[in-house]
């Protein structure tokens, strides 16, 4: 495997040097995701159940110059998937009209793409009197695990009910599943993250697709 710039000795400090991002520009990043997080549940005409941070920022495998923060958008009011996505649309639509408003600390938030699915964005936050760019998707779900009394549903039941749902609905509860595969990237394993960061640097640098 080529490592471009790693000539060896420390892998270890080769990581640090290289290819893990400095703690401050990460705390700069969180920062500005925070800000605007904050804007996210004040959303007009939407109940907001919470913001769940995922992508490479929020699962701390971020690599230096190379980092996205994705933002999963729980809604309250939904007693099924198909209720739901009958108006994801509007919601979107929502999503993106209350982010075009002006907003203390942030100064560009630019549709860079639009999908069924998601908006994506290219920001720039005012933090810690800096501006802070960073590219953002933002996606629309519902708690699948949240019961209607407010307790959390078994994941064999969630299981059981995407698979009585026609593909065209079950394809959409994966986003749903972002805090349990975020769980599996705890602080404690920084090994795992490391690795993750280096398989990262190296597709970057060699070019490669990896899927």
């Amino acid at each position: 495997m080529s490592l471009p710039g790693y000539n060896g000795g420390s892998l270890e400090k080769f990581i640090d040097d290289v290819v893990r991002p400095p703690s401050g520009f990460l705390a700069d990043l969180h920062g500005a995701v925070d800000i605007i997080v904050k804007t996210l549940h004040q959303l007009p005409g939407n109940s907001v159940q919470k913001i769940v941070q995922t992508g490479s920022l929020g699962k701390g495998t971020a690599v230096q110059q190379s980092c996205d923060a994705d933002l999963v958008l729980f809604l309250n009011g939904y007693d099924s998937m198909e209720a739901f996505l009958a108006r994801r649309q509007r919601i979107l639509a929502d999503i993106e009209k209350w982010l075009q408003q002006p907003a203390d600390q942030i100064t560009r938030m630019t549709i860079k793409r639009r999908t069924q699915y998601n908006l994506t964005y290219n920001c720039a936050v005012r933090y810690r009197g800096k501006t802070v760019q960073l590219e953002m998707d933002i996606l629309p779900a519902i708690d699948v695990f949240r019961s209607k009394s407010g307790g959390e549903r078994p994941i064999r039941q969630v299981y059981e009910e995407m698979k009585s749902k026609p593909e065209n609905v079950r394809s959409n509860y994966s986003v749903s599943f972002c805090e349990k595969q975020k769980a599996i990237f705890r602080p404690e394993n920084a090994k795992v993250k490391d690795l993750i960061r280096l398989l990262k640097y190296w597709k970057k640098t060699n070019s490669k697709s990896v899927k």
